[in-house]
């Protein structure tokens, strides 16, 4: 196992003091139930050509209001729990919530409106908070006793998505001023995955190696291969990007063949130090969140063969389906089946441990609705990724009632572990029992 350093002083298992964390998670997920409703009242929406205003606007309540709010708010806890250092940034996470959620809320209406000026007012809004989360997690970084390929993911994450707010102002003000005579359709394809691959699943290929570990008591013995791979990944959305912003073809194929190459590596190294684990129970949240990374993995093919010229249009729009709400946000929900009742137990128990009888932390959610979710959240997933890819409002109206469906189950099971903020177990302990009590897995 890689040797730990000291823990230095200021430095603490809720580093962002929970609050923060829970908050930026709590509207990402209202943000998801939102946009599960948008599907379960509208499913036609992924029925039209995806440079429809609607296609955009519901597409940015996923990645801006769902998946990146909670990516945030667990890169607040994590990061400097990672680098073994305190968290310093609390009022710039504050303002940077604040601005993301005024930002996205503009950005979404302005978009399902046709008003590109105001999306780019509600843009630049997101980019002061995607900033200021950038400055911090460089702060973090800095302060970290040494840099290995996962704290280094974290980084090139928040760089890529610097990158990707900034190109998405200008593609936004040349939609409406029309300063460079490039291919609208290039400009957002390349936009759309330097925030998917570069923010989101380059952060997937760092914390991974850390939280899965973390959950089955695994044995990480080397990140030089999590380094290769990264290094591929970079490499890859670099010349991926590029390509798609030029219509180049031979390029596209080549960058979407390093990033399948850089998965297959990742997911190697996953496999191998799983089987070290000792912790043989697997929960529904991990389950979850290795059937998001298979979805990701078949998005990566169905990305491989688009490249190829293989489907059209519409295929593409099934392919986005695929990757967002398939495997990227069962991934994210999935790690926050373990995530959140980590964070409430730490903020609602760990003070009264020794003073009282404490639940663990994997028993504060309700693990049947956990395994309901991982169901009715894959099932949905695909079937709105085919009614998209074939234009099937009925596919589509299913896919989006066993989505939403999903959804309320896994809210209901986070809910349960929230409420002991509330209304904590305060059963008290004898003398002679009371001792710490062991809760992080």
């Amino acid at each position: 196992m890689i040797p730990s350093s000291p823990v230095r002083p200021g430095a603490s298992p809720i580093s962002a003091g929970a609050t923060i964390p829970l908050s930026f998670i709590a509207a990402g997920l209202v943000a998801g139930v939102m946009g599960a409703g948008w599907l379960l009242a509208a499913p036609g929406t992924l029925a039209l050509p995806h440079l429809h205003p609607h296609v955009i606007a519901l597409t940015h309540v996923w990645l801006l209001g769902a998946l990146a709010t909670i990516c945030f708010g667990a890169v607040y806890q994590l990061l400097p729990v990672l680098a073994n250092t305190a968290f310093t940034g609390r009022l710039a996470a504050w303002v940077h919530l604040g601005v993301h959620l005024v930002g996205t809320t503009i950005m979404v209406v302005a978009f399902r409106t046709g008003e590109l000026g105001i999306v780019a007012a509600g843009g630049t809004l997101v980019a002061t908070g995607v900033g200021l989360f950038a400055l911090n997690v460089a702060r973090t970084l800095r302060a970290a006793n040494r840099l290995d390929p996962i704290l280094i993911a974290f980084g090139c994450s928040a760089a890529w998505l610097v990158v990707t707010v900034i190109a998405g102002v200008l593609l936004a003000a040349n939609l409406r001023f029309g300063w460079w005579p490039m291919n609208v359709l290039g400009l957002l394809r390349a936009h759309a995955h330097l925030g998917v691959v570069g923010f989101f699943v380059t952060l997937l290929q760092g914390a991974m190696f850390r939280l899965v570990p973390m959950f089955t008591l695994a044995t990480v013995d080397t990140t030089h291969r999590i380094g290769w791979a990264l290094a591929l990944s970079q490499t890859g959305l670099l010349v991926l990007a590029t390509s798609l912003a030029w219509a180049a073809a031979a390029g596209t194929f080549a960058g979407a063949t390093l990033l399948l190459v850089s998965f297959a590596l990742s997911g190697r190294e996953l496999q191998r130090i799983y089987a070290t684990r000792r912790k043989r129970v697997i929960e529904p949240g991990l389950r979850g969140f290795f059937a998001g990374l298979s979805l990701l993995m078949v998005a990566g093919l169905a990305g491989a063969a688009l490249a190829c010229g293989v489907g059209d249009l519409q295929a593409a729009l099934g392919y986005g389906v695929l990757a967002i709400l398939g495997g990227l946000l069962a991934s994210v929900q999935g790690m926050l089946c373990k995530i959140v009742p980590f964070l409430v137990w730490m903020r609602v128990y760990g003070p009264r441990v020794g003073r009282q009888v404490t639940p663990q932390a994997g028993t504060l959610g309700r693990a049947n609705l956990e395994r309901l979710w991982v169901w009715l959240h894959v099932s949905g997933a695909l079937l709105l990724a085919v009614g998209a890819g074939v234009a099937h409002v009925g596919v589509l109206a299913l896919g989006a009632t066993l989505f939403a469906a999903g959804q309320i189950a896994l809210l209901v099971s986070l809910g349960t572990t929230a409420r002991h903020v509330w209304r904590p177990v305060t059963a008290p302990v004898a003398p002679a029992a009371a001792q710490p009590v062991k809760t992080f897995v």
